[in-house]
């Protein structure tokens, strides 16, 4: 097994599983080259599973990719609390249709980028609970026990 294998397995399990709509894993970015033909492999191989695995970006020396179900994922995105917030924040119209998931990535991609850290609506991304990322952006990242 490679270690770009051992890694996707052990931190992007739930989502090949199926019991998570995606998960986030990052590697040094001095391994990219090593690692993009494996990642092209996986890509094909796992798309007629229903798993995308996709470039997200890379910040600080290191890569970071998300694995999705994009099934699970436009489905979550669909709640009306959850898109309203994020057409809000400034996503596509359409959040949670397949027509704007590309668009819906690229302003993921541009709210990290343009941040020191996540933005906090990626735990939509990740399916937590809508009330928990709601609960998160309003307390501004504090427990709120």
């Amino acid at each position: 097994m490679s270690d770009f294998e051992e890694k996707m397995l052990y931190y992007a399990s739930p989502a090949l599983l199926g019991r998570k709509q995606a998960n986030l894993f990052s590697f040094p970015i001095c391994r990219l080259t090593d690692y993009r033909k494996e990642i092209e492999t996986y890509r094909k191989e796992l798309s007629p599973l229903g798993v995308s695995v996709e470039y997200l970006y890379s910040r600080q020396q290191r890569v970071y990719l998300l694995i999705y179900r994009k099934d699970m994922l436009l489905q979550y995105l669909r709640q009306p609390a959850v898109k309203a917030f994020l057409i809000q924040e400034g996503y596509p119209t359409e959040v949670g249709e397949e027509a704007s998931f590309d668009a819906c990535l690229c302003t993921l991609r541009q709210h990290i980028l343009e941040g020191n850290d996540f933005p906090h609506e990626i735990g939509f991304f990740f399916g937590y609970p809508p009330e928990d990322v709601f609960a998160f952006i309003r307390e501004k990242g504090f427990a709120a026990y």
